[in-house]
């Protein structure tokens, strides 16, 4: 494997930048590198979704989960449905990464985030779409 990449993005994508998002997951995954990813809607979905429609082997992605199985601590823009289905599906999701229910979400993200970074070549699908949108 060439290594992990991390995909985070804007929370809201028009559904061809999705698909641009989800075509890069299986090109990358393809080139023998695995994949992480927040829990959002948006970026963090499309990828997600890529593994649910097999265009991303679940196995080849890890998600960075701000909340419990079952949705405590989640919020508005939880992509919760994607990531349960994943979870069910065998994918591995990392469960109140960035700390537990004790703390607030703003400093679990803040940890989550960290916790992604170590390490990772992080790919901004917000810039890299809006040049593709263009």
């Amino acid at each position: 494997m060439a290594g992990p990449v991390a995909f985070i993005g804007g929370r809201r994508l028009l559904p061809s930048a999705a698909a641009h998002v989800q075509a890069l997951a299986a090109q990358l995954n393809g080139r023998g590198f695995t994949l992480i990813t927040g829990y959002c809607t948006g970026a963090d979905q499309a990828v997600i979704e890529a593994a649910l429609a097999g265009r991303v082997p679940v196995a080849a992605l890890q998600v960075m989960a701000a909340f419990s199985p079952g949705g405590q601590g989640a919020c508005p823009v939880s992509a919760l449905a994607q990531v349960e289905s994943f979870a069910a599906q065998g994918g591995t999701v990392s469960w109140w990464a960035g700390g537990g229910p004790g703390i607030s979400l703003r400093q679990r993200l803040r940890g989550r985030a960290h916790a992604e970074s170590i390490g990772l070549r992080v790919h901004r699908a917000h810039s890299w779409l809006e040049r593709a949108e263009q």
